[in-house]
């Protein structure tokens, strides 16, 4: 009958309606995932260039450690080795004085002089 035809026709155009709509709806839920990961790989190159900038600067910060180090290393090298050689240089010098006070001592015995007196004994 015309009535069931129309019922029929009513029928299709809701489900035609409803089918647009899920279509329409599954469209903007597509587009907002693909929003949402466009997003998340932004968030994520950002998040790898803040850690290679920091890796950088721990490198930077590494070696700057490492050649303080060394400096202060060579730095108490060479004062001990600087006192070292003044350690040596004083024995050596009193050695000189006391060689020389004693020949002083022995050529010219007329003097009364204490260094030279201590340095004969």
């Amino acid at each position: 009958t015309v009535s069931d035809f129309v019922a029929l026709e009513r029928a299709l155009e809701e489900q035609r309606g409803l089918r647009e709509m899920e279509r329409q709806e599954a469209a903007k839920a597509a587009d907002v995932a693909s929003d949402t990961i466009d997003h998340l790989k932004r968030l994520l190159r950002t998040a790898d260039s803040e850690r290679d900038q920091m890796a950088s600067r721990l490198s930077a910060l590494q070696q700057r450690q490492e050649a303080a180090t060394q400096a202060l290393t060579d730095r108490m090298a060479n004062k001990m080795h600087a006192f070292h050689d003044t350690e040596t240089q004083a024995k050596l010098i009193d050695q000189l004085l006391t060689k020389s006070m004693r020949r002083c001592a022995f050529e010219h015995p007329e003097t009364d002089c204490k260094v030279a007196r201590d340095a004969q004994q």
